[in-house]
């Protein structure tokens, strides 16, 4: 009996999985928690990244009331010069990734603006991070109704914690008190929070930065309860701070690769 061998051609091995990461949860790795040597803390976000030598220069966004308490010991120093400035950012890699800190200090105090409760400063860090980019006018302007916002900040130091929500109002204006100018420039928002997560980015879907998170304007609070209750969060409108670094012409959202 006569056998005839077939011989088949081996499949070719199967393309590679590239798994594309979402924008959002790229642009989130960029909210820090900024610690200050006399224990209080607040939330920033990086938005520019420069090389320094060995290190990275960040520019991080924040409030102006954040940085408050460092530029009065500036102007009146009651410590040394590195007590002042130290700080102490705490980041994370990745979603499951434990926090980590990188001690380091306050390089300059770019920005400061109390109007409008937000401020720059640069810091270096031995890490390469990822930055977020400020929205546009447009970007913010073109979110409709119910659409989700998504804010990471730094609760009480407890870390970086995430929450959702959803814009309440465009502006801050009150009705009944007159249409403000320097109150449109600030948007209610519906999302979790605590205190220290002034300073807080707020993103988009798509990964922009639409806000900075103020703080707590309003609470309800039950006479036999210490716990305040927050109605809602105040946030300025980034792209107003995008506009003014662009005219400018600064060059703190520049990100080097």
């Amino acid at each position: 009996m006569l056998f005839v061998a077939t011989y088949y051609d081996t499949p070719p091995p199967p393309a590679p999985v590239v798994v594309v990461e979402d924008a959002l949860v790229t642009a989130m790795k960029s909210a820090v928690m900024i610690q200050f040597s006399d224990g209080s803390s607040g939330s920033g976000t990086l938005i520019g990244r420069k090389k320094d030598g060995n290190e990275w220069c960040y520019s991080v966004l924040t409030c102006y009331h954040v940085l408050e308490d460092t530029k009065n010991e500036l102007a009146f120093p009651g410590r040394t010069l590195e007590q002042v400035l130290g700080i102490c950012i705490i980041y994370q890699e990745n979603f499951h990734a434990p926090p980590r800190a990188c001690v380091s200090s306050i390089k300059e105090l770019k920005w400061l603006i109390p109007s409008c409760d937000w401020a720059i400063f640069t810091c270096n860090l031995p890490i390469k991070l990822p930055c977020a980019e400020l929205a546009t006018r447009e970007e913010f302007e073109s979110i409709q109704p119910f659409d989700h916002i998504y804010c990471v900040g730094g609760d009480d130091g407890l870390g970086l914690l995430s929450r959702e929500g959803v814009i309440a109002s465009t502006t801050a204006v009150q009705p009944l008190t007159g249409n403000n100018a320097m109150e449109m420039g600030f948007f209610r928002t519906n999302h979790g929070g605590w205190f220290g997560v002034s300073g807080s980015p707020i993103f988009t879907r798509q990964g922009k930065v639409i806000g900075i998170c103020r703080g707590f304007p309003i609470v309800m609070r039950k006479e036999h309860l210490t716990l305040a209750i927050p109605v809602f969060t105040l946030a300025f409108k980034a792209h107003l701070v995008r506009a003014l670094l662009e005219r400018a012409q600064s060059t703190l959202t520049v990100i080097e690769k």
